[in-house]
C-alpha cells in the first residue's frame, strides 16, 4: 500500500509534466511562433534536469526524499501558473519558457525522490517489481497528461488547459502532503 501511494504521487506530477508540455508547444503554435522557438521551449523542459541532475541526487542523499519532492511539485506547480496568468497576447513567449524549465526541474526532482524511496521501501526481493509498478505508472501519466490536454485545449483553449494542470499540481501537493510520512528527512 506504501509503494501505491507513493505511485500515486509520480503518476500526478508526471501526468502534468507530459501534459504541460503538449500544452505549452501548442500553445506556442496557435499564437505562430515558428517551429524552432517551438523547439526551444520543448529543450527548456530537459536543459536545466540535465544541468543539475548529478547534483540533484546528492542533494537528495544529503537531504532526504522529502525536500525535494516538496520543491519539485512547488516548481511545477510555478511553472503551470505562469502561462495560465499571464497571456500570450500580454507577455509574449516569456511565461512559457520559464515555465518549460521549472516543470522539467521540479519533475525531475519530483520523480528522483520518489525512484529512491521505491528503492529504498521495497523488498529486496520484489524491488524489480516495484519498479514495474512505477514504469506503469509512468506509462499511464504518460497517456493521460496529453490526451487530457488534448481535450481540454479542444474545448476550453490552453490557458484553461493550464488552469486544469494547476489543480492537477494542487492535487498532487495535498497527495505529497497526506503521505509525507512516507518521504522522511534526513
Amino acid at each position: 500500500m506504501i509503494l501505491v501511494r507513493l505511485i500515486c504521487i509520480a503518476v500526478l506530477t508526471h501526468m502534468v509534466f507530459v501534459a504541460a508540455r503538449m500544452t505549452a508547444s501548442l500553445y506556442a503554435l496557435a499564437n505562430n511562433v515558428s517551429t524552432f522557438t517551438v523547439g526551444v521551449i520543448l529543450a527548456l523542459f530537459s536543459l536545466i534536469p540535465m544541468l543539475i541532475a548529478l547534483r540533484a541526487g546528492r542533494w537528495l542523499d544529503a537531504v532526504g526524499p522529502w525536500q525535494p519532492t516538496l520543491i519539485g511539485t512547488l516548481l511545477i506547480l510555478g511553472g503551470v501558473l505562469l502561462p495560465w496568468v499571464f497571456s500570450y497576447q500580454s507577455a509574449d513567449l516569456a511565461p512559457l519558457l520559464v515555465a518549460a524549465a521549472l516543470i522539467g526541474t521540479g519533475s525531475t526532482l519530483s520523480m528522483l525522490s520518489v525512484q529512491k524511496v521505491v528503492g529504498d521501501r521495497a523488498d529486496p526481493s520484489h524491488r524489480a517489481a516495484a519498479f514495474s509498478w512505477l514504469a506503469l505508472g509512468a506509462s499511464v501519466s504518460g497517456f493521460a497528461g496529453p490526451v487530457l490536454s488534448g481535450l481540454l485545449i479542444d474545448a476550453y483553449g490552453h490557458r484553461v488547459t493550464f488552469g486544469a494542470l494547476v489543480g492537477l499540481t494542487l492535487l498532487s501537493l495535498a497527495t505529497l502532503w497526506a503521505n509525507r510520512d512516507l518521504l522522511p528527512s534526513r
